[in-house]
Formats: structure tokens, C-alpha cells, sequence
């Protein structure tokens, strides 16, 4: 991605938004706890410590902050440059 489309999209709050709850929720989900449970700030940095630690709550954040940044409705593929409606790679 292009540095421009980097800063326009950090600027947008609704992407920011996506990009913590990609983050805290699996950690919340794994802990058990909901977001009213982090009352204090040493108790949210000792979720992210946890989750640092842990493997398996490091992939599921991974996967899901994963899934906030990519956009799937662009298609960067050398060569290609249409989709059909079907799915099918076509060349102009």
C-alpha cells in the first residue's frame, strides 16, 4: 500500500476503532472478562503482557488485526487487471 493510503486511513476514526477492537476482543474473549471488567490501566497492561506471552492469544490477535487491515475488494495481482462476475481473471 501507498504511505497516502496509509496516513488516510489512520486518519479515519472508524478504521482506527476496527484496528483496537481487532485487537482487544479476541484478548477479552480468551480472558474470559468483558471491556467493563479493565478498570484501571495496570490491569489492561497485564492483558497485553498475557497476550504478549501466549502464543495462541498472539495468533488469534494476529488473525484478526489481520482481517481489520486488509481490503479484500482490491485485487494487486501482477497481470491482472479485471475480474469478471464470476471470478475469473481476465486481461485487457
Amino acid at each position: 500500500m501507498k504511505k497516502e493510503h496509509w496516513i488516510t486511513r489512520l486518519e479515519n476514526p472508524v478504521f482506527v476503532f476496527q484496528i483496537v477492537m481487532a485487537v482487544l476482543t479476541p484478548l477479552l474473549a480468551y480472558a474470559g472478562i468483558t471491556a467493563a471488567d479493565i478498570t484501571t490501566w495496570p490491569k489492561l497492561g497485564a492483558l497485553l503482557l498475557e497476550a504478549l506471552s501466549n502464543p495462541y492469544i498472539l495468533g488469534m490477535t494476529l488473525v484478526s488485526a489481520w482481517s481489520a487491515i486488509t481490503d479484500p475488494t482490491s485485487l494487486k495481482k501482477k497481470g491482472v487487471t479485471n475480474v469478471d462476475t464470476e471470478g475469473e481473471e481476465t486481461s485487457e
